[in-house]
């Protein structure tokens, strides 16, 4: 392959995330790197716990408090034949049997264009089964404003969901489209992951939509991603189980491990979501590069019609030893919703701006959006609601 070309097909791929304690990053970039895989990505976040108040403080300013600790997004970007020693490897290095440890999930992206240096090998070696993995599980992505990602974290922490991390970006695109309103709103992003049962996903998208005011202009938008498989760090609390025999999460987990996964923890039937709520689908497209060049990348992909971008920090750990050439270690990841008949013209736009040159040592991939949520101005009378942004 040109390694300035895009694929002339898409390359499907397993995209597996680690969303861990910063503290836990080291062994796992090493666990992995064992396996033989070099190509890793790094974005630097903070996980979000609940923190139990006692005595006066608890009676005049809540029970509990938010509590926050440096967290990392590790992402590898394998072929399909490496999943299970990947995945394996993984939760026996980070000791995903145990709550608290950290949440690992796959999911299916297609590989559209790449720098050839920027493509993964096979995983060389192997890894046991460690634990079984949960197969009903969702992503949701909330973006808000700086300082607005606690509210929406507190809400998946409220629910019982999972321990959320939250990434930092700047936006670009659709904030430049709000005239004088603009000024109010700043560029600078917080994202909030959250992987969550599948059967609750509903309710906690129309919470997320409500605590965010998503249904407001320039407040932020949400979308979801599916995922093949996974465990989720239910830890949502810092102190856990102390003074008891098992953990609530300990004992959430053997139910589940009895059960063969988590439907019997549904909470409801989807009541209280907003039935007249208008939703959008389409496709995520995800742009990694060297640092320094996502933003003529984005520019690109909005003359030819994408409406916007996140773009956050990212760091591609080195090699040991290796002197080969590739992405230098400081890493930016553009992230944009788009149309699915769009791509194909944005391909060819990233390709002219360089996007797969070896200053920029690009790469693009794609996953499916099910559903994404975001303030739309309401149409005129007559007009037909849009189904994608």
């Amino acid at each position: 392959m040109d390694k300035t070309q895009p694929l002339s097909a898409p390359l499907p791929r397993i995209l597996v995330s680690a969303l861990i304690p910063k503290s836990s990053t080291s062994d796992l970039l090493a666990a992995w790197t064992d396996l033989g895989l070099g190509r890793l990505t790094v974005v630097p976040g903070r996980s979000s716990m609940l923190q139990k108040r006692y005595g006066l403080a608890a009676m005049f300013s809540g029970e509990t408090i938010l509590a926050a600790d440096s967290a990392d997004s590790v992402s590898a970007l394998i072929s399909p034949a490496s999943e299970n020693a990947v995945m394996n490897r993984a939760a026996e290095c980070l000791r995903l049997d145990q709550p608290g440890r950290g949440t690992l999930i796959a999911r299916e992206v297609n590989v559209l264009g790449s720098h050839a240096a920027c493509l993964e090998s096979e995983a060389t070696g192997k890894a046991e089964a460690s634990l079984p993995f949960i197969a009903d599980l969702t992503g949701v992505v909330c973006i808000v404003q700086r300082s607005e990602g606690d509210q929406i974290a507190r809400v998946v922490l409220d629910s019982g969901a999972c321990v959320p991390i939250t990434n930092f970006g700047d936006g670009t695109g659709l904030r430049d489209k709000l005239g004088l309103l603009r000024i109010t709103i700043p560029a600078e992003k917080e994202v909030v992951t959250a992987v969550v049962s599948a059967f609750d996903a509903e309710l906690i998208i129309e919470k997320l939509i409500q605590a965010g005011k998503l249904d407001q202009p320039g407040r932020g938008f949400l979308y979801t991603f599916p995922i093949r498989r996974g465990t989720v760090n239910n830890r949502i609390t810092v102190d856990g189980g102390a003074g008891q025999a098992a953990s609530q999460e300990q004992i959430v987990a053997s139910i589940d491990h009895l059960r063969g996964g988590i439907e019997w923890r549904r909470r409801g039937d989807g009541g209280g979501t907003n039935s007249r709520r208008v939703f959008l689908s389409g496709e995520n497209l995800e742009i990694l590069c060297n640092e320094g060049r996502a933003s003529d990348l984005v520019k690109a992909a909005m003359a030819v019609g994408a409406s916007g971008a996140t773009i956050g920090k990212a760091k591609a750990p080195q090699r040991s030893g290796k002197t080969d050439a590739g992405p230098t270690p400081a890493r930016e990841i553009a992230t944009l919703m788009v149309p699915a008949e769009k791509i194909p013209a944005i391909l060819g736009a990233l390709q002219g701006a360089g996007a797969f040159d070896d200053s920029t040592y690009g790469m693009v991939f794609s996953h499916p959006v099910p559903k994404a949520f975001t303030y739309l101005p309401r149409p005129a009378k007559g007009a037909v609601a849009p189904k994608s942004p």
